[in-house]
Protein backbone atom coordinates (compact mmCIF):
# COMPACT_ATOMS: atom_id res chain seq x y z
CA UNK A 1 0.00 0.00 0.00
CA UNK A 2 1.25 3.29 -0.77
CA UNK A 3 2.23 5.84 1.61
CA UNK A 4 -0.52 8.35 0.42
CA UNK A 5 -3.10 5.93 1.05
CA UNK A 6 -1.61 5.18 3.88
CA UNK A 7 -1.18 8.07 6.04
CA UNK A 8 -2.10 11.39 3.47
CA UNK A 9 -4.85 13.76 4.38
CA UNK A 10 -5.29 16.39 1.91
CA UNK A 11 -4.95 20.10 2.24
CA UNK A 12 -8.74 20.43 1.20
CA UNK A 13 -9.90 18.56 4.39
CA UNK A 14 -7.39 20.72 6.64
CA UNK A 15 -9.29 23.21 9.23
CA UNK A 16 -9.04 26.86 9.99
CA UNK A 17 -7.97 28.28 12.85
CA UNK A 18 -11.49 28.75 13.94
CA UNK A 19 -11.97 25.55 13.10
CA UNK A 20 -14.48 25.86 10.34
CA UNK A 21 -13.25 23.68 7.13
CA UNK A 22 -11.90 25.95 4.20
CA UNK A 23 -12.55 24.78 0.56
CA UNK A 24 -11.17 25.83 -2.66
CA UNK A 25 -14.10 27.58 -3.45
CA UNK A 26 -14.08 29.91 -0.65
CA UNK A 27 -13.23 33.26 -1.56
CA UNK A 28 -11.33 34.22 1.74
CA UNK A 29 -8.99 30.97 1.67
CA UNK A 30 -7.28 31.14 -1.58
CA UNK A 31 -4.12 32.81 0.30
CA UNK A 32 -4.26 29.95 3.30
CA UNK A 33 -5.17 27.01 0.73
CA UNK A 34 -2.28 27.70 -1.00
CA UNK A 35 0.02 27.60 1.88
CA UNK A 36 -1.32 24.15 2.97
CA UNK A 37 -1.29 22.95 -0.70
CA UNK A 38 2.87 23.66 -0.77
CA UNK A 39 3.21 22.72 2.90
CA UNK A 40 1.06 19.68 1.53
CA UNK A 41 3.37 18.84 -1.52
CA UNK A 42 6.43 19.26 0.38
CA UNK A 43 5.64 16.21 3.31
CA UNK A 44 3.91 14.44 1.04
CA UNK A 45 7.74 14.07 -0.98
CA UNK A 46 9.14 13.72 2.31
CA UNK A 47 6.88 11.07 3.32
CA UNK A 48 7.09 9.19 -0.30
CA UNK A 49 10.53 8.99 0.12
CA UNK A 50 10.56 7.85 3.50
CA UNK A 51 8.25 4.64 2.51
CA UNK A 52 10.76 4.31 -0.69
CA UNK A 53 13.91 3.98 1.38
CA UNK A 54 11.79 1.43 3.90
CA UNK A 55 13.20 4.05 6.62
CA UNK A 56 11.61 3.77 10.31
CA UNK A 57 10.51 6.95 12.17
CA UNK A 58 13.39 6.98 14.00
CA UNK A 59 16.10 6.65 11.04
CA UNK A 60 14.13 9.06 9.29
CA UNK A 61 14.20 11.67 12.08
CA UNK A 62 17.93 11.49 12.42
CA UNK A 63 18.38 11.82 9.18
CA UNK A 64 16.04 14.96 8.55
CA UNK A 65 17.46 16.60 11.60
CA UNK A 66 13.93 16.28 14.05
CA UNK A 67 12.70 14.54 16.56
CA UNK A 68 10.49 11.00 15.84
CA UNK A 69 7.37 12.47 16.78
CA UNK A 70 7.51 15.34 14.17
CA UNK A 71 8.55 12.66 11.97
CA UNK A 72 5.10 10.81 12.51
CA UNK A 73 3.43 14.33 12.01
CA UNK A 74 4.98 14.58 8.87
CA UNK A 75 3.60 11.18 8.03
CA UNK A 76 0.06 11.80 9.51
CA UNK A 77 -0.27 14.71 7.19
CA UNK A 78 -0.23 17.62 9.87
CA UNK A 79 0.30 20.53 7.38
CA UNK A 80 -0.36 23.03 10.22
CA UNK A 81 2.15 22.25 12.25
CA UNK A 82 5.06 22.92 9.76
CA UNK A 83 6.62 25.88 8.24
CA UNK A 84 7.50 25.62 4.32
CA UNK A 85 11.27 26.94 4.84
CA UNK A 86 11.70 24.15 7.45
CA UNK A 87 9.99 21.84 5.36
CA UNK A 88 12.64 22.93 1.93
CA UNK A 89 15.48 22.21 5.02
CA UNK A 90 14.63 18.67 5.48
CA UNK A 91 14.01 17.90 1.90
CA UNK A 92 17.61 19.43 0.93
CA UNK A 93 19.35 16.73 3.72
CA UNK A 94 17.55 14.04 1.74
CA UNK A 95 18.76 15.09 -1.76
CA UNK A 96 15.71 16.75 -3.01
CA UNK A 97 15.53 20.05 -4.47
CA UNK A 98 12.47 22.70 -4.76
CA UNK A 99 11.79 23.35 -8.21
CA UNK A 100 8.64 26.15 -8.91
CA UNK A 101 5.86 26.74 -10.72
CA UNK A 102 3.59 29.61 -10.62
CA UNK A 103 0.10 29.84 -12.60
CA UNK A 104 -2.37 33.12 -12.70
CA UNK A 105 -5.37 32.26 -11.43
CA UNK A 106 -8.54 32.66 -14.35
CA UNK A 107 -10.10 34.99 -12.16
CA UNK A 108 -8.15 37.50 -9.63
CA UNK A 109 -9.35 40.16 -7.03
CA UNK A 110 -8.06 43.68 -8.20
CA UNK A 111 -6.92 46.02 -5.57
CA UNK A 112 -10.33 47.84 -5.01
CA UNK A 113 -11.62 44.45 -4.62
CA UNK A 114 -13.29 44.11 -7.89
CA UNK A 115 -12.67 40.53 -9.97
CA UNK A 116 -10.81 40.75 -13.10
CA UNK A 117 -10.20 37.84 -15.80
CA UNK A 118 -6.67 37.16 -15.86
CA UNK A 119 -5.20 35.03 -19.09
CA UNK A 120 -3.89 31.93 -17.83
CA UNK A 121 -0.45 30.39 -17.56
CA UNK A 122 2.88 29.97 -16.48
CA UNK A 123 4.63 32.92 -15.12
CA UNK A 124 8.31 32.33 -15.87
Amino acid sequence: MSFEKRYWHSPEHATSESGRKRSRENDGAGREQAVLEVRSTLMRAIGEYIDRQGLTQKEAAELLGVSQPRVSEIVQGKVKLFAVDRLISMLDRIGMRLDVRLVENALAESRDGKKRQVDRGVLK
